[in-house]
């Protein structure tokens, strides 16, 4: 696959296509969402490397994360809330943290960057997500943050794998 072609998936009733960001517009936005996610994330992570199951707590953690919004799975018999357990209240401050520092103008901008190389299949053709952007997703921001979810994970998935 070229780093051209892009990468297809498809959300509900819908397929998308995201090509790769230009090399500074993907380090720019990862210097972003560094920003806004890190702080945030280390808070999450600190109050599971206190725990003694804390190597085993955080591969389960990332495999949720990597898994795209999946549910983390139970291992070796292990009950599943295990992570969650283990995070407490560190989980909560966490998600404050990120809220806090994620600003309208901010998302704006994370969103109309992967807007910018995405399209959707509709039929025959391939129109520029962009393009349909307002009707495309009324009345469903989940489906649109899922599918934000998937085209950020599409420019990093390095990040994600072993």
């Amino acid at each position: 696959m070229s780093q051209m072609d892009g990468v297809t998936k498809t959300i509900g009733p819908d397929t998308y296509k995201v090509l790769m960001l230009d090399p500074m517009t993907a380090s720019d936005l990862l210097l972003d969402l560094t920003t806004i996610f890190g702080p945030g994330l280390g808070a999450v992570v600190s109050g599971v490397i206190k725990s003694p199951d804390s190597r085993e707590a955080i591969k389960q953690i990332w495999a949720g994360v990597s898994a795209s919004g999946e549910a983390v799975e139970a291992k070796n018999g292990a009950p599943e809330s295990t992570a969650l357990d283990l995070l407490g209240d560190n989980l909560e401050r966490g998600i404050v943290d990120f809220l806090g520092r994620l600003t309208r103008e901010k998302q704006r901008e994370i969103i109309d960057t992967m807007v910018g190389v995405t399209s959707v299949n509709k039929g025959e053709k391939w129109p520029s997500l962009k393009s349909i952007f307002d009707i495309h997703f009324r009345g469903r921001p989940k489906a649109m943050y899922v599918w934000l979810g998937f085209a950020l994970s599409t420019q990093y998935k390095d990040f994600f794998s072993p």
